[in-house]
């Protein structure tokens, strides 16, 4: 199967599809932590927990903390950092015959409301803590889901785009190629008739030289003799 022809619209849909592509893994990503700390929420509010426990529930929140700040920093795209509030008035993308425009509200530990009072993630260490501490983790993934939707919707768009910008782009190459064998044909006629054409000439031509041939052979007898 040849390769498919790729056209600068098409290149460039297939380019910001890629990016919408970055965003929504990296918003996966988030939705993991999240669903982590979530659980650890609902295990600090068990009483059976000693102050141990708790403690280590506690760091185990605090690191999540700071892998959403990670992932938040570390996503970038055309050069920039949405999850930061780089996008967060709202992204506009041209992408061949569509301008594409999406908002990505920031994305940080502390953007999204987790994180505690001493810079760590949000307090777990008693149950009304804990309690506090699920609404505030709940909420934060609503707001993660609620941007993964905006940005799927896009992308569906953007499939729905490349999809069709490579049919016009197969029908073009086809009808080129069916105007370069429509040309090479015309071409080989051309030859061909130009080849008939000249073949009566060549038998005139050659009929000619032999009657000749046969005058040389047999000279005309003088009368008389």
């Amino acid at each position: 199967m040849p390769p498919r022809i790729q056209t600068p619209a098409l290149r460039q849909v297939q380019e910001v599809a890629a990016l919408l592509h970055v965003a929504i893994g990296a918003l996966d990503d988030l939705q993991f932590v999240l669903q982590h700390m979530h659980d650890l929420a609902v295990l600090a509010q068990d009483d059976i927990h000693s102050q141990a426990d708790r403690a280590d529930l506690q760091l185990e929140m605090n690191q999540l903390a700071r892998e959403v700040d990670r992932i938040a920093h570390s996503t970038a795209i055309n050069g920039k950092q949405p999850f930061t509030g780089a996008f967060a008035a709202g992204k506009h993308l041209q992408a061949g015959t569509l301008m594409v425009s999406f908002a990505i509200p920031a994305m940080t530990a502390d953007a999204l409301k987790l994180t505690g009072g001493r810079g760590g993630g949000l307090s777990i260490g008693f149950k009304a803590q804990a309690t506090r501490a699920i609404a505030a983790i709940e909420a934060a993934m609503h707001t993660v889901r609620a941007v993964q939707a905006e940005l799927r919707v896009v992308l569906n768009r953007l499939h729905f785009l490349v999809a069709k910008l490579r049919v016009e782009a197969d029908d073009t190459l086809a009808l080129k190629r069916r105007i370069t064998n429509f040309d090479m044909a015309e071409a080989v006629t051309h030859v061909l008739r130009a080849q008939i054409l000249r073949q009566p000439t060549a038998a005139v031509s050659a009929h000619t030289k032999l009657s000749q041939g046969l005058l040389l052979r047999f000279p005309r007898r003088k009368s008389g003799t």
